[in-house]
């Protein structure tokens, strides 16, 4: 099918803008996840020395960190564990106390921990999130931790 004058210079004028829209949400996404690099590079280091997962529940994230954590997993060719269940009865045993974080491995390791959320990055060296395994050089205080967790549900 061919297209008018007119109707291919609309066409190609779309195409001009969605090809800027698309670099610029690029530029943005990246903007944004540089500043959440920033915000994370302020918690304190620790070391996981037992991987015994007990820290890893249902975790809360912002839609930068899903973002990040979905293309991660695409990017891997990693799949959640949901044990099998559909999505309805896996809801259900949350809210029932069945709290298993399903970015965990058979083996306790985290599969998404280059990209793990803030609110795992703060377990162990916020002083309300102790682990009994892992010490940090310092913690940090509550405070300080909800300030992180509020910066970052900001980007």
């Amino acid at each position: 099918m061919k297209l008018s004058k007119k109707a291919n210079k609309l066409y190609v004028t779309i195409l001009n803008h969605s090809n800027e829209f698309i670099k610029y949400r690029q530029n943005s996404d990246q903007q944004r996840i540089t500043k959440l690099e920033e915000i994370y590079s302020q918690i304190p280091k620790i070391i996981c020395l037992k991987n015994c997962g007990k820290c890893c529940g249902l975790i809360s994230m912002s839609k930068l960190e899903e973002s990040r954590i979905i293309l991660f997993m695409k990017e891997n060719n990693l799949k959640i564990n949901f044990n099998n269940d559909p999505l309805d009865v896996t809801f259900l045993k949350a809210i029932q106390g069945e709290n298993r974080c399903y970015f965990l491995s058979d083996n306790q390791n985290c599969i998404i921990y280059p990209v793990r959320p803030i609110i795992c990055r703060l377990y162990g060296v916020a002083e309300n999130m102790v682990c009994q395994f892992s010490k940090p050089d310092n913690y940090m205080t509550e405070d300080q931790a909800i300030k992180l967790i509020k910066r970052v549900k900001k980007i």
